[in-house]
Formats: C-alpha cells, structure tokens, sequence
C-alpha cells in the first residue's frame, strides 16, 4: 500500500499542470487565474528544480518575457 502511494505520487509530481505550456527542461508555463484576458499572467513552476518566482507574459511570437509592455503593448 505505501509503496503504491509513493508511486502515485512520483508520477503525478511529474505531469504536467493542466492548462500549463512546457518551458524548457521540466519547467512549464502556467496561466495565474483572474489576470487580464487581453494580457494573460502566467507563473514558472517545476516538480525537480528551482525556478524564477515572477509574473511573466506571452509574446506575439509565443516566447514568454517579464515586461508587460513588451508582451501587450
């Protein structure tokens, strides 16, 4: 039973977040909730190491950028 749960859990810790965009090497891009639709925020996250704790924007071109102004005008 508890090695079935510690397995449950290693294989969920590395899915994907729903809704979540990959980014790099097991990093995905994921839409913070109630933020502007015209100018979407999204957040880094990672199961396995540390990531960058900032608000980042989509660019036109699909890249991701932490200015606002370059992302949305």
């Amino acid at each position: 039973m508890v090695r079935r749960l510690a397995l449950a859990l290693l294989l969920g810790a590395c899915a994907q977040p729903p809704a979540a965009i990959p980014y790099g090497t097991d990093a995905f891009m994921v839409p913070i909730a109630g933020t502007d639709a015209r100018c979407p925020e999204y957040r880094m996250t990672s199961q396995t190491r540390a990531v960058v704790q900032a608000i980042f924007y989509r660019k036109i071109d699909g890249n991701f950028t932490m200015s606002r102004a370059e992302a949305c005008g």
